[in-house]
């Protein structure tokens, strides 16, 4: 997978499109330092591009807040789940070198092959206000199942 800046950076928010050999339509991550010095990141999926970055503009306020909330709370070191803390670790300044550098590395590597693990709605009690749909792919290995990992994931 390989991925390139799109457009001028807008309220701080750098996007990127993805390239990949999934067949449905662009993906997008956005990143942007927040007000309180971490960086927050947001990624999604669409039809086209434009839809993919709408859609990752929402998970990226998300996560804004969510570590947000940590980083208040000083709570950082007490994260029990391993995504969670990962999320952190890659809003600090190593991890976010460490994405940047993941990103921006043009050595070819074997993309690996697209498939859909899940394609369906997720019930639940809000079920009766709205759908959650969630299209999930394979992972390209088992690492993010690596606690210690720094897998860019969550």
């Amino acid at each position: 997978m390989q991925a390139s800046i799109v457009g001028d950076a807008m309220l701080g928010v750098t996007a990127l499109r993805l390239e990949h050999s999934a067949k449905f339509g662009e993906v997008a991550v956005l990143f942007r330092r927040s007000a309180a010095g971490h960086v927050s990141y947001g990624y999604s999926a669409g039809s086209t591009f434009r839809t993919a970055v709408a859609r990752a503009a929402v998970e990226l306020a998300r996560n804004e807040f969510v570590v947000g909330y940590y980083k208040l709370r000083s709570a950082a070191s007490e994260v029990p789940n391993c995504f969670e803390r990962r999320c952190l670790y890659f809003a600090g300044e190593e991890g976010h070198a460490e994405f940047l550098r993941k990103v921006f590395d043009r050595r070819p590597r074997r993309m690996a092959e697209w498939a859909v693990k899940f394609d369906g709605e997720v019930p639940g009690p809000w079920s009766k206000y709205a759908t959650v749909w969630r299209v999930l792919p394979a992972m390209p290995s088992r690492e993010y199942l690596d606690p210690k990992s720094s897998f860019f994931f969550w």
